[in-house]
């Protein structure tokens, strides 16, 4: 019977790559439990379920039969304070916090799009449903503002990328150069 080449020689062939790849990895000093996705999703869970955290705590707020933070327990004093002192202006900080650990964690700028509409439209949803809260009403402003929390958090994200990866363009240009002299640089060199 002639051996095939799906046969058990090429699963055994495949194994020693199996092993270099572990010891590789050993040798680099990473746990080979920590390669892949589980090493890479675990940051982003974590922002997520902050995120989740966030999102029952808009909630409940939104829901109370009234808007004085100041009121609410488990809150510091100051905070709630100056919540109620600055009015429909407080949800732009606060939507800007509970939009970080969802952009955060959003690997893409299509991810962080939709995640951003999404919290927009969570916002909008927090505020009509107030109408039916008999004390609260619905405002456009608390609206507007919880969509520039959101805006201003993803413009913020962005532009920390933005820099990061101009930063990591400058010391690869450095790097090259010290390496190589008669390479051209990554990054046009700024005249004064």
């Amino acid at each position: 019977m002639p051996s095939s080449p799906s046969g058990s020689s090429a699963v055994a062939s495949a194994a020693p790559s199996l092993r270099i790849s572990r010891f590789a990895t050993w040798r680099a000093g990473i746990p080979a439990r920590m390669n892949g996705w589980g090493a890479l999703r675990r940051p982003a869970l974590l922002a997520v379920a902050v995120g989740v955290v966030g999102c029952a705590c808009a909630i409940y707020l939104s829901w109370r039969s009234t808007g004085r933070l100041a009121t609410v327990p488990w809150m510091p004093e100051a905070v709630g304070r100056w919540a109620d002192e600055h009015g429909r202006f407080r949800n732009l900080p606060a939507y800007f916090l509970l939009s970080c650990p969802f952009l955060l964690a959003a690997p893409r700028l299509g991810i962080r799009a939709w995640s951003a509409l999404a919290l927009a439209v969570f916002g909008a949803v927090l505020e009509l449903a107030e109408y039916f809260v008999p004390v609260r009403m619905v405002e456009w402003q608390d609206i507007a503002w919880s969509w520039a929390g959101v805006a201003a958090a993803w413009g913020a994200i962005e532009a920390g990328g933005w820099i990061r990866t101009r930063r990591r363009a400058r010391k690869m240009n450095t790097l090259s150069l010290l390496s190589d002299p008669d390479r051209k640089p990554l990054v046009a060199a700024r005249s004064v």
